[in-house]
């Protein structure tokens, strides 16, 4: 597809159009909730049939899409970037923005409230101060911080990137909310610029309670909020300007901008250590040689792997009536703080979760409810796998929970209060039940991916798949990879890491005879690092096979931070008990990446 939003006509043409005056009439929203999607033009224009019967479009002087130029600053130690990196609830983002076809400019700055709502707070200024801020800028800033924050703004700014795009407004025609398109992003800074390619869109919708008509057309589409997605950010690690940017790879990723993997230092003690050792780095190197050429491995970014933190037992306690037992499935909200599991009984448990400095694991139940079966199911929910959407973008009360199931394959959407809102098409085929080996080993897992959307998974191939690997399915492509060599090893769960890479937790065996154990592997997937038709790498970042550690588990998700929680599963035996496991990233001390480098 060819046409791009700088050739607005084609694209917005049943569009009718609104002027300035009356869109900002209508809305301002200068006091938002804000969700940004980055989509290609194929689901744009899908969406875009829906959203013009909903929505005007601006209109100035025979134009729809406009040229805006942002200047941002902030001061030398980059805090508002790294605010924003660390997800912080008070933050400022401070810009000169020029609107160059009106020639209008405009000092912004940009806050978060204690409901995580984006205040915006403008300034009248001249083009000619473009790139710069005079010391009415700089009362302007201040003024809007102490405002906010209740006190003075304490950074002195300079001007650090610079970037342009083309806009395209759009207004809903009963007015409160307010969605842009932009794209053709090019950032800026001294001599180095990146561009994003002309058939990326950010969409971003703006409304009162972040759930607005856009946001519904979107997600009927698939189409899910990306989450730190500043363009400020993205165009700070674009331009390879900050040392951490992990927290916006998904966006970085879907705006095909990644910078380039820098090489880790290595520290001095540890060149010491190696020119000492030279004989035997020679000899490992032709074993290298050797093991390349029998079997090229893929290698992924070295990754830091996981020990356990702190672990909780509970035996025989229940809540509302269901006894907390036989868990499948579990889900970290971080905007509600609240940590969802599900059992295969059916029943969705609500817990709070606190974990000490010192290492002491509370978990506490909040509550717990059947899940409803959808209309025209049967009588109860086989439930096994289990992710939340609208989890981590800074917005109360929009998640939903996504629930995986045996018996029948089948993924369904819930409210959190456990009432079905529909049930999601399967990729890849995955819902017919003849394709699975046996009844109970159907759709384990689900995963929600800020780039791929809904992520499912099967605990064991599929009939006629090839023996020894999982296989992920999404909506676009699947990924294959090898199963851990252990005995027996199932896929039980999985989760997608802040940096987009796939968590997965494999439940397998050691030994043999009547010394066989349980044995739980943690390994990370980088998605991102194989093409199509080709199988991923792996890194195995924990094996829990002591007696004490090692349980039936099967629920996984990452509580962020470098955290994972692992739930087990009692099988219905209340004198087994219910265990939760939390680990956490430690400094990599074992290279443990596997791969066959074959073709799936």
């Amino acid at each position: 597809m060819s046409h791009t939003i700088d050739r607005a006509r084609p694209l917005f043409a049943e569009f009718t159009p609104i002027t300035l005056a009356a869109l900002n009439v209508k809305a301002a929203m200068l006091e938002r909730l804000d969700n940004k999607y980055v989509v290609r033009e194929s689901v744009l224009r899908e969406a875009l049939a829906e959203l013009a019967q909903h929505f005007e479009v601006l209109e100035i002087d025979g134009k729809r899409a406009f040229t805006y130029e942002t200047c941002y600053f902030d001061d030398e130690e980059l805090h508002s970037y790294y605010d924003h990196h660390q997800g912080r609830r008070r933050r400022c983002k401070v810009r000169v923005r020029k609107y160059t076809d009106a020639q209008l400019c405009f000092v912004e700055v940009k806050l978060k409230d204690k409901r995580g709502i984006t205040v915006k707070k403008r300034l009248d200024y001249t083009v000619d101060k473009y790139g710069m801020l005079d010391e009415q800028a700089c009362a302007h800033v201040d003024s809007a911080y102490r405002k906010q924050y209740g006190e003075p703004f304490r950074h002195t700014l300079q001007a650090v990137i610079e970037m342009r795009y083309q806009r395209v407004t759009l207004v809903a025609r009963e007015g409160g909310e307010r969605m842009t398109i932009d794209s053709r992003l090019l950032f800026r800074k001294g001599g180095r610029q990146r561009m994003t390619p002309p058939d990326v869109f950010i969409v971003e919708t703006k409304s009162a309670n972040g759930n607005g008509i856009a946001d519904k057309i979107l997600r009927a589409l698939h189409q899910h909020p990306t989450s730190r997605c500043s363009k400020y950010c993205v165009g700070m690690a674009a331009l390879e300007a900050v040392e951490r940017h992990n927290k916006f790879l998904p966006a970085l990723r879907k705006l095909e901008v990644e910078p380039p993997r820098r090489p880790v230092a290595t520290p001095a003690h540890a060149v010491a250590h190696r020119v000492a050792r030279r004989p035997l780095r020679r000899l490992a190197g032709m074993l290298s040689i050797a093991a390349a050429l029998l079997a090229p491995l893929m290698q992924a970014e070295a990754a830091e792997p996981l020990t356990v933190a702190a672990t909780l037992r509970v035996i025989g306690a229940a809540v509302d009536g269901e006894r907390i037992s036989e868990l499948s499935g579990l889900a970290w909200d971080a905007d509600e703080r609240r940590l969802y599991a599900v059992s295969d009984r059916g029943v969705l448990f609500r817990f709070s979760v606190e974990l000490g400095a010192s290492g002491q694991l509370e978990v506490e139940p909040i509550a717990a409810s059947r899940l409803a079966p959808p209309p025209g199911s049967g009588a109860g929910v086989d439930a096994e796998g289990l992710a939340v959407t609208g989890a981590d973008d800074g917005i109360k009360g929009n998640s939903e929970l996504l629930v995986s199931t045996e018996g029948e394959p089948r993924v369904i959407r819930y409210s959190l209060a456990g009432q079905p809102l529909g049930i999601l098409p399967l990729p890849g085929g995955l819902d017919d039940p003849a394709r699975f080996r046996r009844d109970n080993a159907m759709l384990e897992a689900v995963a929600m991916h800020p780039e791929h959307g809904l992520l499912v998974a099967a605990e064991a191939p599929l009939e006629g798949e090839r023996a020894g690997h999982h296989r992920v399915v999404g909506r676009d492509r699947a990924w294959s990879f090898p199963s851990h060599p252990a005995r027996n090893a199932r896929l039980k769960g999985m989760d997608v890491m802040d940096d987009g890479r796939l968590l997965v937790l494999e439940r397998a065996e050691a030994g043999k005879g009547k010394g066989r154990t349980l044995m739980v592997v943690l390994s990370e997937v980088d998605l991102a690092a194989c093409a199509d038709g080709q199988v991923c790498p792996v890194r195995e970042l924990a094996v829990l096979d002591r007696p004490a550690e090692a349980d039936n588990f099967e629920g996984l998700t990452s509580l962020g931070e470098g955290r994972v929680m692992i739930v087990s599963d009692d099988r219905g035996r209340s004198s087994r008990g219910t265990t939760f496991t939390v680990l956490r990233r430690r400094a990599a001390t074992v290279d443990a990446t596997y791969s066959t480098g074959a073709k799936p």
